[in-house]
């Protein structure tokens, strides 16, 4: 379920769009207000247009686990995975015809479902080009970063010597055994812990940490911050557990500190952005969940 390696399509329409963007002398687009896009100036950063990368998945088959058996249920794993690489690939290389350094996100990876069997994934952001040294930014993968962080904590960031890299995530849908009658009843009147229950739903969440490390070393990352998982039960059928991880990936790079400019962060500097007051420099989260998330055990 890795990335795909090769270039993948992008509709003639949006193609068209980045031509046009690309030359000189055309509108630069950007999801920022201008408090964000004063504070990205300060940065060092341009806009160079928007970006946004979507994939239209099907899932091909559905998958059946035995009564007692714990396994992965690969073909929605794959799925899901699949739908989410091609979102970001598409974004980059969006991005990437741009010229940009990189893409600050206006939103992760959202995925809807359109019709019984189909999702959208879909990822927005205003690419990026520094000013300092346009192309020193890349991720380790050769492409465009993408960052997810508010531009206040980008800069603090920044100052240290840390840059970002890209998403990482990983992802996992699990079958969890069903009890037999006999341990049914042994369990109603006392304490007493389900272990197929524990070491699936703990099977199901390392492997999504698991491959939400992968991701991150894959665009050469050396932490991964602001890493949450979200779990979804019963989406793909009774008795099925779905966790998704995702963080923000970092590289240290302290041969490039002294390229980063040093905007004033202070409050009275913030509150002059208005961003202090309206939080205009927050990354909105619209992830929205396939079902609601399960009830805390």
């Amino acid at each position: 379920m890795s990335a795909p390696q090769q270039p993948v399509d992008i509709p003639g329409a949006a193609q068209w769009r980045l031509q046009h963007s690309a030359q000189r002398g055309s509108a630069a687009s950007s999801f920022l207000g201008p408090s964000g896009f004063v504070l990205l100036d300060e940065l060092g950063f341009e806009p160079v247009g928007v970006v946004m990368g979507m994939a239209v998945m099907h899932i091909g088959g559905i998958q059946v686990a035995g009564w007692n058996t714990p396994r992965e249920l690969e073909v929605y794993s794959s799925a899901i995975a699949t739908g989410t690489d091609l979102a970001i690939t598409r974004l980059r290389e969006e991005a990437n015809a741009l010229g940009a350094d990189g893409v600050q996100l206006h939103t992760k990876v959202t995925r809807t479902r359109i019709d019984g069997a189909e999702l959208e994934y879909q990822i927005t952001g205003t690419a990026v080009r520094f000013r300092p040294k346009p192309g020193v930014l890349h991720a380790g993968d050769g492409g465009p970063f993408t960052n997810v962080t508010s531009m206040p904590a980008l800069s603090q960031m920044m100052q240290r010597g840390w840059f970002p890299t890209g998403l990482a995530y990983g992802i996992c849908v699990y079958h969890l055994p069903h009890r037999t009658m006999r341990q049914a009843m042994g369990q109603t009147l006392r304490n007493a812990e389900v272990p197929p229950f524990t070491e699936g739903w703990y099977t199901a969440r390392e492997t999504a940490l698991g491959r939400l490390q992968a991701k991150a070393e894959m665009t050469r990352s050396q932490v991964v911050l602001s890493t949450e998982v979200s779990e979804s039960a019963g989406v793909h059928g009774d008795h099925s557990v779905q966790f998704i991880a995702d963080g923000a990936g970092w590289v240290r790079r302290p041969d490039l500190i002294s390229l980063v400019p040093k905007p004033d962060l202070t409050s009275i500097a913030l509150m002059e952005k208005d961003l202090m007051m309206t939080h205009n420099y927050e990354v909105p989260e619209h992830r929205q969940p396939m079902a609601p998330p399960s009830q805390p055990r």
